[in-house]
């Protein structure tokens, strides 16, 4: 039987797989820019993911707040990772 996700689990893999989108893209930036083609729409679309990136690191934030209030000791502390 497969065992769901916590909150804090579901998260993190979002998390995660949203990282490599947004690297995913900016790769797709690069090469379309050093074939010397127009970013225009890869870049538009590098900022949404970006943005996106950002709103699930505050969800994970949150989820991690809330496992450590469940367990009742210190909060875990803050994820610092680099959006671009």
């Amino acid at each position: 039987m497969e065992s769901e996700e916590s909150p804090l689990e579901l998260a993190k893999r979002r998390m995660v797989e949203a990282e490599e989108r947004v690297k995913a893209q900016a790769a797709r930036v690069a090469e379309t820019a050093r074939r010397g083609g127009d970013t225009t729409q890869d870049k538009a679309t590098l900022a949404v993911f970006q943005t996106t990136l950002r709103f699930m690191l505050e969800d994970l934030i949150r989820e991690q707040e809330r496992a450590a209030g469940k367990q009742g000791g210190p909060t875990q502390p803050t994820p610092t990772r680099h959006i671009p």
